[in-house]
């Protein structure tokens, strides 16, 4: 809250000036650009696992493991096992800007089934590897801006 320093001046008055309205704006702007380090942790130390994200409109990324984290090896072993069903959940999953589907993803490693699953993409490429993943998602494109 420190980031509002000068927008309680502007909303306690019932028509405020411009200049108001842009200092208030402009700490609103600060306080969204500083939320992501609510949610970080700053002492954290650095564990040396890779990740790779393709976010590239034109290029493609490679990685290569050397072995399993117990995620996956927990994943495996439930797709390993036939009897081990999921567990229904009444959810439904609304992915905008989906990808690849990795929010879809996560349930699938969690052992969950949920109620359903929405996509929200305009990258045709990324919304072929989600359907033909998650044949059961319900596709809409992305036409804002368009």
């Amino acid at each position: 809250m420190g980031c509002l320093l000068r927008s309680w001046e502007t909303l306690e008055v019932w028509h405020p000036s411009v200049q108001q309205r842009r200092i208030l704006y402009r700490e609103l702007s600060l306080l969204i650009c500083l939320s992501p380090i609510l949610q970080a942790d700053l002492t954290m130390e650095n564990d040396g696992e890779v990740t790779c994200s393709d976010a590239s409109e034109s290029g493609g990324a490679v990685a290569k493991a050397e072995s399993l984290t117990w995620s996956c090896l927990s994943f495996v072993g439930r797709q390993l096992h036939q009897e081990l069903e999921p567990v229904s959940c009444p959810i439904l999953v609304i992915s905008c800007f989906n990808g690849i589907g990795g929010s879809f993803r996560i349930y699938d490693v969690l052992g969950v089934r949920v109620m359903g699953k929405v996509t929200i993409d305009n990258c045709g490429e990324a919304s072929r590897v989600t359907r033909t993943t998650w044949p059961e998602v319900e596709e809409y494109p992305d036409n804002v801006g368009s």
